[in-house]
């Protein structure tokens, strides 16, 4: 057998056509670059010639490996070359998990509802190598899911890793399904409903629904008894702070913090409650003194059932069960027979609207239009709302208890200084509007009015945007 001489397959051939020895038989140059054959034989019929398809030198190695290891077998497409195949596995999404937790200090919650996603993902991609996934696939397999964004976070990030320093590079970018044009399903946001009069509505009169519900609510069944006292204390402090459910998981992580008012501002409430939202800016709420009593207790459930719990890796007991929480709510609201049903978080949205009512109330009694006295929680957890005859409308209900309470704190209260006296109703109801704002976390520049969330029944006795 001829010696091959050691070729620089990255150089052209001398012609078109031209033949080139190699160790597992020849190369032909077709003009722009080398096809790999492999050849056995010497003579006549003896001779077998296979094209490998390959046109580099080291993928037609591992063809010729192939082959002589059973020519009868060898097939060009079903040899692999490269790199091993990388699945989906338990372990690889332990690792990334792992990453998540100690390099984007991601928490317990978090974490697990991403060990939650990367499951599904694994169980669907049972068999297939990464590194020739494509996208369209991926897309398909979450196109009609529930929780399709979070699903498609969790496949984008994991990419992300794996073409990073920080798992060694183990996917190249060339590699695997681009995930970059897999998008995101978009939250609609209010602009949708600047366009849609009826969209518009329905969002505000969310916050009616869980306004009113929230009353019912908490008295149902589902929150009775000294296992349920937690949530219900949690949906107290809901209706006293109007945060965000993450929010309120929030401020138990972080220590439960509760500040002492400053001197002098002690008639503004008997605390405030310290929490930090998900842009990292910090949020304080002043509470009253029953609001503080159902924080304080919450805080000591916390500590002794939370920060004494332990558990397994990734599935740690979280600050609140906050699901729990969102199906008793639901729960409550099939019992009660309430419809559409609302979560514990939809009571943020009743921020502008208690606003609205109590601002209604305030203009009927001839009392000075402020920013909001007091909470929803106030009425529950002090029994105004329990003092109110039980034949009203839960609305007129709602507005006797406001009413009530008003004219309650206008005759214990000693007056403000008025630093207002030549500002009119319109003015005051600007700046009342701007506190609840304010209130919500939106900023002073932001796009949405002071009434984006306020129920339309309210805003119809108040006077237009347009002239505030």
């Amino acid at each position: 057998m001829r010696r091959v001489l050691a070729i620089d397959w990255t150089r052209p051939g001398k012609r078109v056509g031209a033949w080139e020895r190699w160790e597992g038989g020849r190369a032909r140059w077709d003009g722009t670059r080398w096809t790999f054959h492999i050849r056995k034989g010497t003579t006549g019929a003896g001779i077998v010639e296979r094209s490998t398809g390959r046109h580099d030198h080291a993928n037609a190695m591992a063809h010729l490996a192939a082959f002589q290891a059973n020519p009868e077998a060898y097939h060009p497409e079903v040899v692999r070359t490269g790199k091993p195949p990388l699945f989906l596995t338990s372990e690889l999404g332990r690792e990334w998990l792992d990453w998540m937790e100690k390099d984007k200090g991601n928490g317990a919650e978090y974490l697990r509802n991403s060990k939650y996603y990367i499951q599904w993902w694994r169980d669907r991609l049972v068999g297939r190598d990464l590194r020739t996934l494509d996208v369209k696939e991926l897309s398909r397999l979450s196109a009609k899911e529930s929780a399709k964004a979070h699903k498609v976070r969790a496949i984008k990030c994991l990419h992300t890793w794996l073409r990073g320093e920080a798992s060694g590079f183990r996917l190249a970018a060339n590699e695997g399904a681009d995930t970059s044009v897999l998008r995101l399903p978009q939250a609609k946001g209010h602009k949708l409903h600047h366009l849609d009069a009826e969209k518009a509505k329905d969002r505000r009169e969310k916050g009616m629904r869980a306004l009113l519900g929230y009353f019912r609510v908490r008295e149902a069944k589902q929150f009775l008894g000294k296992d349920r006292l937690p949530y219900r204390d949690a949906l107290d402090l809901h209706a006293a702070t109007f945060w965000h459910t993450t929010e309120l998981v929030r401020w138990l992580k972080l220590g439960s913090v509760i500040e002492d008012m400053p001197k002098g501002y002690e008639r503004i409430g008997a605390a405030k409650l310290w929490t930090v939202h998900k842009s990292g800016q910090e949020h304080r709420r002043a509470i009253s003194k029953s609001v503080l009593a159902v924080a304080e207790r919450l805080r000591e459930w916390h500590i002794q059932e939370r920060l004494t719990a332990r558990g397994r890796k990734f599935d740690h007991v979280p600050p609140f069960p906050v699901r729990f929480l969102i199906k008793l709510v639901h729960d409550a609201c099939a019992h009660l027979e309430i419809k559409p049903k609302f979560g514990p978080g939809h009571l943020r949205h009743a921020s502008a609207t208690f606003s609205g009512l109590v601002q209604l109330e305030q203009m009927a009694a001839g009392l000075p239009v402020t920013a909001l006295p007091f909470t929803p929680a106030d009425l529950a957890l002090d029994g105004t709302i329990d003092d109110v005859p039980e034949h009203l409308e839960p609305l007129e209900k709602l507005r006797a208890a406001i009413r009530k309470r008003l004219l309650a704190q206008a005759a214990t209260v000693p007056a403000l200084p008025d630093h207002s006296s030549s500002e009119s109703v319109r003015g005051q109801v600007k700046a009342a509007r701007a506190a609840t704002k304010a209130q919500m976390g939106h900023a002073a520049n932001s796009p949405l009015l002071e009434s984006t969330y306020m129920d339309p029944s309210v805003q119809l006795d108040l006077p237009p945007e347009a002239d505030i």
